[in-house]
């Protein structure tokens, strides 16, 4: 759940304002450290391995939408 939030704060950064004022790297690392229970791996960049930040739309946002409905059944 953790990381779903984690990639649904992270594209709404990407798709916002721009330009960026920082790079992805950094942006992500912010939002990681926001929202995750363990903190960010320094080196690492595991936002570039996520296909669903681009050209994926809102559907991916459903995957959390859908969690919250089916808890509440």
């Amino acid at each position: 759940m953790q990381v779903q939030i984690v990639y649904s704060m992270l594209s709404q950064k990407l798709h916002g304002k721009n330009p960026l004022e920082k790079s992805t790297t950094e942006l992500y690392a912010e939002i990681h450290n926001q929202y995750m229970g363990v903190p960010y791996v320094e080196g690492t960049a595991p936002h570039l391995r996520i296909g669903h930040l681009n050209g994926y739309g809102a559907r991916y946002y459903s995957y959390l939408m859908s969690r919250a409905v089916a808890s509440e059944i």
